[in-house]
């Protein structure tokens, strides 16, 4: 006979505010802004040289000499509306640009026929010799535009070919309700919210994913960033949201990014049975890289760093961000570099709004705004020179969760930042980390708070950990956390899990046992598998987690038999054990420092609780093997 069991797992969770330095949580901390002059909000440097061709909303095409601050037009084109978020809205260099002198700009327009808004873009060549623009070609147009919500730089990516953003065109509030009140938009014969690849004639590359269509991806609201990776060549994306889920993407060929379906880590907002009406296919979405959590930043454009003054920044993704004025500075993780590690946030306070980012020849990292300004931001990693972390504040970061979830939930995971007399810390940026990969970045609200919803899709063990990485004004915190992810159909839906303190003098006075058991049933343990116990040890004082406590761990039977001895860190270590039916009662004891508590409970095994029901099964198969066999004898004579 098959023996059933009841597995039992005891999690030890971690859970500390730490404080620290702010040199030892970032490694560089401070950095001056100096203004170079006026040119354009979006610009490039050309090949080897201290020159910059920029280009204005209103479509004004300029060369400024960094140098001798001398500013040259090339071109004015008439067409480009600067109101709203039109004009012209991008331009890029040909990466053979030292032998062609191709420039490429890329505007809104409204056509005088059908009073209709479109984008095209149009290549030019560099006269060098009288310092303007011509020969212009467009490349591909009637690129459907609006007001609001049309996306705008145009890179070269490693493949030679050009990448082109498009956002959704919708100049709506409600742009998502009126997109999926026209699912056309997301379908392939329409360019809304698509990211287009062309080669530099203009024509459709082969090796697109749909012949015949410069669509490369699908699935976006408004792109207004996109890099590629220095060792991978994948593109990168920003992606502006709504009000929320800001989004870090990395684009691959073909693939859906959600939009309207689906925004941020969360779950589709239209039925299953409606998904091929919206041209949605649940195995082509790609989740995001990051995310902004409850409220927008409105990133704007990036770069990946590849110049050779800061070492400590090679590979690394920068991006701009509208409504906070900073740059953010993302380090990714080897070896496919899918993995965000490191996420730092950098204020530049210069009351202006950032909207293009470069790098020139020497390292040195170049800013633009949209007041067509441009300036440079010269970092300084010697710390020697500075006391600034002497002056900061401590703070208290926590973070409110349970200790089970379901596979395929979308959690709700809250951050709350407070100085050291419990006041909230307003717009400040909290890091969520989920198994060491930065999920996002979240501004804190009023109250302190920040949160993140994310949807899990493994079953097992998970650390969060948040951060805050300190500024200025205050030091740098964390704390962390596990919980367990489990699938839905081991436990049964009246399932809970309960929370219970013990004030066990015989281990500490000043220490209190939080255990947390999952699932019970009417106070007993369930018949499903698994169960699972978490042990956390708290100071009564300060009501913190006392982490890295070693101990010792035994499950005995009630008749003394040791079931498991092993031993452990607080905060580090997980233990298991399957009971077997004879395992009625137990008594789980937790001991160190010469100290001991005892937690006694009732296993009720699968088995003992279907006793009854086999004991009918096997009666019902006699009574079948009894009548057959009177069956065979009856026909047999």
């Amino acid at each position: 006979m098959k023996r059933s069991f009841q597995t039992i797992i005891l999690v030890i969770l971690l859970n500390i505010t730490v404080f620290l330095p702010y040199s030892h949580a970032q490694s560089v901390i401070q950095y001056e802004i100096e203004e170079i002059g006026k040119c354009g909000f979006i610009f490039e440097f050309l090949h080897h040289s201290n020159t910059i061709i920029c280009a204005t909303r209103g479509g004004e095409i300029k060369l400024l000499d960094i140098i001798n601050n001398k500013l040259t037009t090339l071109l004015r084109i008439n067409e480009p509306d600067p109101s709203f978020e039109m004009g012209l809205v991008g331009l890029a260099l040909d990466p053979l640009f030292e032998s062609n002198d191709y420039v490429y700009l890329y505007w809104t327009y409204e056509d005088p026929v059908d009073q209709k808004y479109y984008k095209k873009v149009s290549r030019f060549v560099y006269d060098h010799k009288e310092k303007r623009l011509t020969n212009m070609k467009i490349l591909l147009d009637k690129i459907p535009a609006n007001k609001n919500h049309n996306g705008g730089p145009i890179e070269f990516g490693t493949d030679g070919l050009l990448y082109i953003t498009n956002g959704d065109a919708d100049d709506s509030p409600q742009s998502r309700k009126r997109i999926l009140d026209n699912p056309f938009k997301r379908g392939l014969d329409a360019l809304e919210g698509k990211i287009l690849r062309i080669d530099r004639d203009g024509n459709v590359p082969i090796d697109n994913p749909y012949p015949n269509s410069p669509i490369y991806t699908i699935g976006h609201r408004n792109v207004w960033g996109i890099a590629f990776h220095p060792i991978t060549g994948l593109p990168y994306v920003t992606e502006n949201g709504p009000e929320s889920d800001d989004e870090l993407n990395i684009l691959y060929k073909g693939k859906d990014y959600g939009w309207p379906i689906i925004l941020g880590y969360d779950k589709p907002i239209v039925k299953e049975e409606e998904f091929a009406k919206y041209n949605f296919n649940p195995s082509n979405y790609v989740k995001p890289l990051w995310s902004s959590g409850h409220i927008t930043t409105a990133p704007t454009q990036m770069i990946f760093y590849t110049g050779s003054k800061y070492p400590e920044f090679t590979n690394d993704l920068f991006f701009l961000t509208l409504n906070d004025n900073s740059l953010n500075r993302v380090k990714l993780a080897p070896p496919d570099y899918t993995r965000i590690s490191e996420f730092h946030v950098y204020p530049l306070k210069i009351g202006e709004t950032p909207t293009d980012i470069e790098v020139d020849g020497n390292g040195d990292i170049y800013v633009s705004t949209l007041a067509n300004k441009i300036y440079r931001i010269k970092f300084y990693t010697d710390m020697n020179n500075t006391n600034i972390a002497d002056k900061r504040k401590p703070v208290s970061l926590h973070l409110k969760h349970d200790l089970i979830y379901y596979e395929g939930d979308v959690i709700s995971f809250k951050a709350v930042l407070l100085d050291i007399n419990g006041n909230p810390i307003f717009y400040k940026p909290i890091n969520f980390i989920l198994d060491d990969q930065v999920i996002g970045t979240v501004r804190t609200k009023d109250d302190g708070s920040a949160s993140i919803n994310y949807q899990l899709d493994l079953t097992g063990k998970h650390v969060m950990r948040i951060e805050f990485l300190g500024d200025e004004d205050y030091m740098y915190a964390s704390e962390s956390y596990t919980f367990v992810s489990i699938a839905k159909d081991m436990v049964t839906k009246t399932s809970t899990y309960e929370t219970l303190f013990f004030d066990d003098d015989r281990l500490d006075p000043n220490t209190i046992v939080r255990l947390s058991v999952f699932p019970v049933e009417d106070g007993k343990l369930s018949n499903v598998s698994p169960t699972i116990f978490s042990i956390e040890l708290i100071d009564k004082e300060t009501l913190l987690t006392m982490n890295d406590v070693e101990y010792d761990l035994t499950i005995v039977k009630d008749d003394g038999i040791v079931l498991l001895s092993e031993k452990g860190k607080v905060g580090s270590t997980i233990h298991s054990y399957t009971f077997g039916r004879e395992d009625s009662k137990i008594t789980l004891k937790i001991r160190y420092d010469d100290k001991e508590a005892t937690l006694a409970f009732t296993v009720v095994p699968e088995f003992m609780e279907n006793a009854l029901l086999i004991s009918i099964l096997a009666m019902l198969i006699l009574v079948s093997i009894f009548k057959m066999s009177n069956l065979i004898r009856t026909l047999h004579y």
